[in-house]
């Protein structure tokens, strides 16, 4: 089972999940694979524990459990699930009563998990990996399968000396190294197998093109756990995307890198994922790139950009120089001019609130905004521009875990009321991520230097979690149990015990507390992309050759051009039309999921599917023309087909055809349907009667009811008829069966369980 501390609506996004199916696959069946999220409130409230979204079977059953932290305060929920599971809290007590899964967690957050630790041999799970886990996973769920049962924990034991990145609690004392993956020549996660999901995002799938960052902010967790940066090809990208689009249906790729435009084929990836995807879309970006590029901005904005996110970080210079941002303000101007001389809609400006920040900061910050004011009024008035800021947390295995902790509202509150009205007076908005409590316990739980497993314990014994909120009370809870003292939130010098000392992330405590020292003093370290290595000692040989020798291919005349001419040709495509038959099972599913399902139908029924086929859009009974209209539903409608340009059409137009699909040039509205309605929960009559009036009252079509053999029939008087919405209702063994035209509406059932199956 694989399980992720937060709901399934805030992690269908993530790709973690997805990247543990994978691994897993490569050794297991679909069928011994699940996975488990976080209850959702309802779920709570219907006591239903923790079971598999595919098989309903309780978390307890399973042999072992995959668990994935992203981040800090995801932790409460940890022992919160494994309460609800009935699974004991403790691998010391599973694993002398032999009983329970096996729990192996990893995640983003690992190296910052040291809150569910009891002992240094006993923790809320088994193992905690450490580091990158491609290939390592499918090794450990590949020994693990091959023992019987009873011998999978003994097995557990032995894997820690095997598997980089594995520490097994209650295994011998070890240095655990961070798991890094070398081979990066080769893309791994999209070519895995794909699980899908009914969700909002069935139509959308990520790609990773490059792993860690280059450069050496201070304050960034991921950039100095995941290093050295390393980059997937080109030609391994191109064949992994197309790949996917054809396992998933997906029309929308999202790129995903810590800094997508630090690729060295930066332009030929946007070129050749435009070439795939009906819409391409690329996050963050280092804003000096863009300053020192604008031909970068003018190709991405042409390849449909239209809002960007720039990480300016600190106020002023004297904070982007404590984070070591390699960022002034005069290239964070520019950047910001040439951004503001495209066709873009928003701009939002990230900040990292040090809580250091005095009122000479905010003087350079209220300057800045005022020249970013004077731009806007130069350049490009109707476009938005708003500040969003975070308070700094101090993560472990990074210079600033030095820094003194700020663990009161009292140290923080005139600092950030100070940016807050510095922002608002020069008429921007001001957004702060998220509140004190959640700071404050998220500051806690990653720097926390004692055994905390006990608290957790507590904590979930009154029923404290996190979901999307902190339960009341549960900082202070934790605050109250683990008396943090003043050595907690001082300063730390460079012989200061921090937890998981025994892992080695390759970069040596000497050289963060150096960094440290130079932040404070605003000394600044250039990153290695294209210049001399700093000495991390994160690469090996031939990695230190890469971020030497690494340029940036950036567009000419003829790329952009080029995908100018992409772009639209793939806006300008008109579609052909396909009458389709929506399957039963997916009555209850997302248009998205319907639209996904289609595309994998129609890209593997056709040659070069995957660069024939744009995009498909329900442009029936799941479009616009009925909205709101229906309620779950079935059976047959109409889909837009679109290929990528006009050149496209009639070739699609006939390999549908050659296929044996019902395929139009025109769009296809048809004269006359008919819906069945039926609900196995509703079987007297008079309440079926009932609803078809309600049905038929909504649509004011005025009717005479008669019953005859067992059926209700709804005659429609001669008036009413001439509206041409409904032709004829009536009810038969149990199913409401109504038809008419186009103008038909069952909205007064849209929310109820009611079922309709669509014929025409």
């Amino acid at each position: 089972m694989i399980v992720r501390l937060s709901p399934f609506h805030d992690v269908v996004k993530s790709t973690t999940h997805q990247f543990l199916y994978g691994e897993c696959r490569r050794v297991l069946d679909d069928s011994c694979i699940d996975f488990a999220f976080f209850p959702s409130e309802a779920e709570r409230r219907r006591h239903t524990g923790i079971r598999g979204i595919r098989s309903g079977r309780k978390a307890a059953d399973f042999n072992l459990l995959l668990i994935s932290n992203s981040y800090a305060v995801e932790l409460l929920n940890l022992p919160y699930m494994l309460k609800l599971a009935g699974i004991p809290y403790s691998s010391d007590e599973r694993r002398l009563c032999n009983s329970g899964p096996l729990m192996i967690m990893g995640g983003s957050n690992a190296l910052a998990s040291q809150s569910v630790l009891y002992s240094e041999t006993n923790a809320m799970v088994d193992a905690l990996y450490i580091g990158e886990g491609e290939n390592n996973i499918e090794h450990i769920v590949r020994e693990l399968s091959s023992v019987p049962e009873n011998k999978r924990r003994e097995k557990l034991m032995s894997l820690q000396s095997a598997v980089t990145g594995l520490k097994v609690f209650g295994a011998p004392a070890a240095v655990i190294k961070k798991a890094i993956y070398q081979d990066t020549k080769r893309e791994l996660l999209a070519n895995a197998e794909q699980a899908l999901f009914d969700s909002s995002e069935a139509s959308t799938v990520r790609l990773q093109i490059a792993y860690d960052c280059p450069s050496f902010c201070t304050f960034c967790f991921e950039g100095w756990e995941r290093k050295p940066y390393r980059e997937i090809p080109l030609s391994q990208l191109v064949a992994a995307a197309a790949g996917l689009k054809k396992k998933t249906g997906a029309d929308t790729l999202e790129i995903t890198a810590f800094n997508f435009n630090t690729h060295a084929d930066i332009t030929a990836l946007i070129k050749e994922m435009n070439k795939l995807y009906f819409q391409v879309n690329f996050m963050s970006q280092r804003a000096d790139i863009l300053a020192a590029n604008p031909s970068l901005v003018v190709y991405e904005t042409t390849a449909g950009k239209r809002q960007y996110t720039l990480g300016i970080e600190g106020i002023s210079q004297r904070i982007r120089s404590y984070f070591n941002k390699n960022l002034s303000e005069e290239t964070a101007l520019q950047a910001i001019t040439i951004l503001l001389k495209e066709p873009i809609r928003e701009i939002k400006l990230f900040y990292i609130i040090s809580g250091l920040e005095t009122e000479d900061d905010a003087s350079d910050f209220r300057q800045f905004l005022a020249k970013v004011g004077s731009l806007k009024e130069l350049y490009n008035t109707g476009i938005r521009i708003l500040c969003s800021f975070g308070l700094l947390v101090r993560m472990p295995f990074t210079p600033l875990r030095y820094e003194k902790l700020l663990m009161t509202q009292e140290e923080w509150k005139p600092v950030v009321e100070m940016i807050r009205r510095t922002t608002e007076m020069a008429r921007y908005e001001f957004r702060l991520t998220y509140p004190y409590d959640e700071y404050f316990l998220s500051q806690a739980l990653v720097m926390i230097n004692r055994y905390t497993g006990t608290v957790l314990q507590e904590m979930a014994e009154r029923d404290l979690f996190y979901d999307q909120v902190l339960s009341e009370g549960a900082w202070n809870f934790f605050r109250e149990k683990t008396q943090l003292d003043a050595s907690f939130s001082a300063e730390k010098d460079k012989n200061y015990h921090f937890a998981f000392d025994f892992i080695d992330c390759h970069t040596p405590a000497d050289f963060l507390y150096q960094r440290f020292l130079d932040a404070k003093n605003g000394k600044e370290m250039p990153m290695c992309l294209g210049t001399k290595c700093n000495g991390c000692n994160a690469c090996n040989d031939s990695q230190r050759t890469f971020l030497g020798n690494h340029t940036i291919a950036m567009p000419s005349r003829r790329d952009l051009d080029e995908v100018s001419v992409l772009i639209k040709a793939k806006a300008q495509a008109e579609p052909i039309y396909l009458i389709t038959d929506i399957p039963e099972i997916q009555n209850h599913v997302r248009n998205e999921t319907k639209e996904a399902a289609l595309m994998r139908q129609l890209i593997t029924a056709i040659d070069e599917g995957v660069t024939t086929v744009m995009t498909v859009r329900d442009a029936l009974f799941g479009g616009k023309m009925f909205e709101g209209r229906l309620p779950h539903w079935y059976g047959k409608t109409v889909y837009a087909v679109y290929p990528f340009s006009n050149a496209h059409r009639q070739g699609l137009f006939h390999s549908l055809q050659n296929a044996g699909f019902m395929v139009s040039d025109s769009e296809i509205i048809p004269e006359h349907i008919s819906i069945e309605l039926s609900d196995i929960s509703v079987t007297d009559s008079r309440q079926l009667e009932k609803t078809a009036s309600d049905i038929l009252d909504n649509m004011h079509m005025p009717f005479i009811l008669s019953r005859k053999d067992g059926t209700t029939y709804f005659t429609i008087v001669p008036k009413a008829m001439k509206k041409h919405i409904v032709s004829e209702c009536h009810i038969k063994a149990g199913i409401i069966y109504i038809s008419g035209s186009c103008k038909l509406d069952l909205s007064s059932i849209r929310k109820s369980s009611f079922t309709a199956k669509i014929s025409f």
